[in-house]
């Protein structure tokens, strides 16, 4: 196994587990709408 398979496989698996935070991070975001339902653009901002 070469470096730069072993390179690229790494920064796919980097780049997948990025993606799917990200994912993760934005269903946990549209399953709780209803937290501050009257100020909605709070939730930029880190509440917690």
């Amino acid at each position: 196994m070469s470096f730069e398979t072993f390179f690229a496989i790494g920064m796919g698996w980097l780049l997948f587990w990025i993606a799917v935070c990200l994912a993760f991070g934005r269903l946990f975001e549209w399953l709780e709408p209803d937290e501050e339902p009257s100020t909605p653009r709070k939730r930029r901002g880190t509440k917690r």
